[in-house]
């Protein structure tokens, strides 16, 4: 089995037991495209082609189940014809989205700002504060983001730039799936005189870690030399562990 230091096993711990609550909203592409102004006249002229609203008819048949559920194609063709046109302004999208990227940054570094006051700004564009509860910076960031890294670094840094009960200031993430304007609003220290009872639990956990790194290692010297066929069905799963760095 492999070593594991107690400063191993107590690093660890520090690393799952430091928590930071985040206060943040998610910038999508259907944010952007609330935001665009589509007039009344070129809604009609787009539902009176037939070929354009014969595309208004898949997209309420693909999703009359869950977002028109109960609704009839009159009383939302409109709607739907207004999301289309909209979502071909990519570029004017991306400026609505950085828009109130830079409105929220202000309202969220004042202190006291409410989460009702963030949602009336917010209302128009289909999006709202969100609270992640206190989290560890093992979790990876808030779901909607595919690579929350720069956000993890930010909030569990020692000086954290977002932290805003210490000076910090909201700031916007940019990843492929959104973009995520984010503040540190509330932390829980980790508790070292829990250390001891977690001690053996840490230990195994950080050894098997450590040899399936070996492992890995190992298997992909061999894989450099030969070809070697895996079957996937019968291959182990692998334990990862990872961290911010």
């Amino acid at each position: 089995r492999a070593r594991i230091s107690e400063l191993e096993a107590k690093q660890f711990f520090l690393l799952e037991n430091t928590k930071r609550e985040l206060r943040y909203v998610v910038l999508n592409t259907e944010t952007g495209k609330k935001g665009i102004k589509i007039s009344d006249a070129d809604i009609a002229k787009f539902l009176a082609d037939t070929t354009k609203m014969n595309l208004v008819r898949t997209r309420f048949e693909s999703s009359k189940e869950i977002e028109y559920k109960g609704k009839k194609l009159e009383a939302v063709q409109a709607e739907i014809a207004r999301s289309i046109l909209a979502s071909e302004k990519g570029e004017e999208i991306r400026k609505v989205n950085e828009k109130l990227a830079e409105e929220l940054i202000v309202q969220m570094s004042r202190s006291g700002t409410s989460d009702a006051t963030l949602n009336d700004l917010l209302r128009p564009y289909g999006a709202r504060s969100r609270k992640s509860g206190l989290i560890n910076v093992l979790s990876g960031g808030v779901p909607e983001m595919q690579d929350g890294k720069e956000l993890m670094r930010d909030a569990f840094s020692a000086k954290s730039p977002i932290d805003l009960k210490a000076g910090g200031k909201a700031k916007k993430y940019a990843t492929a799936a959104a973009t995520v304007v984010a503040a540190v609003i509330g932390e829980k220290a980790a508790d070292l005189s829990k250390f001891d009872a977690e001690r053996g639990r840490l230990m195994m956990r950080l050894a098997e870690t450590k040899e399936r790194g070996m492992f890995d290692e190992w298997a992909r010297g061999i894989h450099g030399k030969a070809k070697i066929d895996v079957n996937q069905a019968v291959t182990p799963g692998s334990r990862n562990f990872s961290s911010v760095t």
